[in-house]
C-alpha cells in the first residue's frame, strides 16, 4: 500500500511540537540531512551573535521557530553549527547575526536583517536587492534547506570546450 504524500504545509505545522535541537556539526557548510534532521553550519569569524529562524511559508514575517546560537555551544572555531530534527528538505530558513559594525573594517553586522545562508543552493524568491527591504522579514527571501547529499556543485559546472 502506497503511503499518501503530505502537503509541505501541513508537514511544517508539527515542526515546533516536535523539534529537538542538539549542537551539530562544523561540516559540511550549508544544510545536510543527518539523522532525521537538517544539520546547519556557516562561517563566520567576526559574528557575537546567531539566530536560526524557520519559517513555515516564504512570505511569513513571523518565524515558527527562532533558534538562538549559543558560542559556547553552537560554535567551532569560526564555524556556527547546530542541528534540529523533525525537519526536512524544504525547509525554510534564515539567518539573523549580530557583530560588530565597522565598515571601514568590513564589518556591517545588523541583527535586523534576515540573511540567507551564503551555501544555500536555492531560495524562495528574487530579491529587489534593496538594503532597505532586508529589515522587512515578509519580503526578504529564505533558503530551502537542501541535502548537500543531493546537490553537488560539480554537476551543476558546465561541460568543458574541446
Amino acid at each position: 500500500m502506497k503511503t499518501r504524500e503530505r502537503p509541505l504545509l501541513d508537514y511544517m505545522e508539527e515542526v515546533d511540537e516536535r523539534t529537538e535541537v542538539r549542537r551539530g556539526a562544523p561540516l559540511p557548510f550549508g544544510t545536510a540531512e543527518v539523522q532525521g534532521g537538517i544539520n546547519f553550519a556557516f562561517f563566520s569569524r567576526d559574528a557575537t551573535r546567531v539566530r536560526l529562524e524557520l519559517f513555515k511559508r516564504p512570505a511569513d514575517a513571523i518565524p515558527i521557530k527562532v533558534i538562538d546560537l549559543d558560542p559556547a555551544h553552537y560554535r567551532t572555531g569560526d564555524i556556527w553549527h547546530v542541528w534540529v530534527s523533525g525537519i526536512g528538505p524544504g525547509q525554510l530558513y534564515a539567518y539573523r547575526v549580530d557583530g560588530p559594525y565597522c565598515p571601514r573594517e568590513g564589518h556591517r553586522f545588523n541583527v535586523h536583517k534576515l540573511l540567507l545562508d551564503p551555501f544555500a543552493t536555492a531560495i524562495t524568491q528574487l530579491p529587489a536587492w534593496d538594503f532597505g527591504a532586508a529589515s522587512c522579514p515578509a519580503v526578504s527571501p529564505r533558503s530551502p534547506g537542501i541535502s548537500s547529499t543531493s546537490w553537488t556543485w560539480i554537476s551543476s559546472l558546465p561541460t568543458p570546450s574541446k
